[in-house]
């Protein structure tokens, strides 16, 4: 497994339009080959947002960073202070920490 945490802000808007306006997108991710789960971020000050993607391989998540989809992230106008970092999953150490949630990290 490989996660990519990514945050960002946009400006004046509110978290039902937020959520009316990412529809479509959490459409489209929810198709995308390798991604396992999106978890979805609303920042304690208003504006700020971000996601935890769980991606089955590295592969997946640069695949993912290498199509239209991302490009499209990219581009939009309204999302600044974008920051997309990717890690690698401790395997042994996560295996000990999901009491109530089945990860596979192998």
């Amino acid at each position: 497994m490989h996660v990519q945490v990514v945050t960002y802000r946009i400006a004046d808007i509110g978290e039902r339009d937020f959520i009316e306006a990412n529809k479509e997108f959490a459409e489209m991710m929810a198709a995308v080959p390798g991604l396992l789960a999106k978890v979805w971020l609303q920042g304690a000050d208003s504006g700020s947002y971000g996601g935890i993607y769980l991606w089955q391989d590295r592969a997946a998540c640069e695949n993912f960073l290498a199509g239209d989809l991302w490009a499209e992230v990219l581009t939009d106008d309204s999302v600044t202070g974008l920051v997309s970092d990717d890690f690698a999953v401790m395997d042994e150490l996560t295996a000990m920490t999901q009491p109530r949630m089945a990860l596979s990290v192998s």
